[in-house]
């Protein structure tokens, strides 16, 4: 029974998320993807942190793996192979950036999100092929500058960062677009009056694959076409997010 508390069985969850590494960031990082109804694999050194996060977490949701070491045994625990998406949210850039190198070896194609403290280092991380870098002190910095000088601005933007629970909450959101949606190879513009209509949902940015990266168009116009394969960023609340999810024939998210 303990063997199966602490994780040692394994897990068949599938598109999740990976966190690696449990401090207070990753438990607000785990908050957010609960609330979208999202499933996360939590890997951390500590047993005390097991009870922790199954006690405030729900377990249909969420599976935790205590692990001293990152190596097969581990990945296969957390059926790494199958996720969507690995942060990395070590205190110290040195061991994101090993951790990083383990696991780009036999997971290359995955998408990487890396936690840092040094923004000076986000060009090295990115050649290196993580898909984003996020420096805690940069986002929140830039936000703390926002309620200085437009606090309704600031609490717009706050709010918008977090997902929405209820139909008076407002989150941004993205979809894939696959053959079946209606909107593919139809115009910009005509698609965000189309939404606002019909879910009102309004459509903030249209995501395009370059390479290995994306090119976000922001407020897009006639001039952009949206194509298979492209994500569309939308802002709305619960009830148009389901709608979408029906409509779209995908879930939000990767």
């Amino acid at each position: 029974m303990e063997d199966k508390k602490l994780g040692y069985f394994g897990t068949k969850m599938e598109n999740h998320v990976v966190i690696i590494n449990w401090n207070d960031f990753a438990k607000q990082i785990l908050c957010e993807i609960t609330n979208a109804d999202k499933k996360a694999v939590v890997i951390t050194q500590s047993k005390g942190d097991v009870d922790y996060i199954y006690n405030n977490f729900d377990s249909s949701l969420v599976f935790v793996l205590q692990s001293d070491q990152l190596n097969s045994k581990t990945f296969e625990r957390a059926n790494i192979a199958k996720c969507t998406t690995v942060l990395l949210n070590y205190d110290d850039d040195t061991e994101n950036l090993v951790h990083l190198i383990t696991l780009k070896t036999p997971f290359p194609n995955l998408i990487y999100v890396i936690s840092l403290n040094n923004t000076s280092l986000k060009k090295t991380f990115r050649e290196l092929g993580v898909t984003f870098t996020l420096s805690k002190n940069e986002v929140a910095s830039k936000l703390v500058a926002s309620y200085i000088f437009e606090p309704e601005v600031a609490r717009i933007t706050e709010g918008l960062m977090a997902s929405a629970i209820n139909d008076e909450d407002i989150g941004l959101m993205q979809f894939k677009i696959i053959n079946s949606n209606p909107y593919i190879n139809h115009k910009g513009l005509d698609t965000f009056m189309d939404l606002k209509t019909k879910f009102n949902i309004i459509l903030i940015g249209i995501s395009k694959a370059v390479g290995n990266y994306s090119s976000l168009i922001k407020n897009p116009t006639n001039d952009h076409l949206i194509e298979l394969d492209d994500y569309l960023v939308v802002m709305g609340n619960p009830n148009g997010k389901n709608q979408l999810t029906e409509v779209f024939g995908v879930e939000e998210g990767i």
